[in-house]
């Protein structure tokens, strides 16, 4: 399992095709949290940190548009492991 708070770090990460993740909401703090092996994610971290990491710009701009959707809601979504997601409230 993997978390962070940073927007443009999940937006790479759902691009590079980790659809499985969740969305927490404490009052103003969100954190994106992916289930996925941690050594797995911080390789990717690592990537994306030393620029190295490689996606689309046709899927960059669909997870951004994607998170910031699922941001302004007033649910939470949560992934299945078929990467269909139910909502809470």
């Amino acid at each position: 399992m993997y978390k962070t708070n940073n927007l443009y770090l999940a937006t790479y990460l759902l691009a590079k095709g980790y659809s499985q993740y969740s969305i927490e909401k404490n009052g103003r703090q969100v954190t994106f949290v992916f289930d996925y092996p941690l050594p797995e994610m911080v390789k990717e971290e690592n990537s994306y940190w030393q620029e190295k990491g490689l996606v689309s710009a046709k899927k960059l701009f669909m997870s951004y548009k994607e998170l910031k959707t699922r941001l302004s809601s007033s649910y939470m979504y949560i992934y299945d492991k078929k990467g269909k997601y139910t909502t809470t409230q």
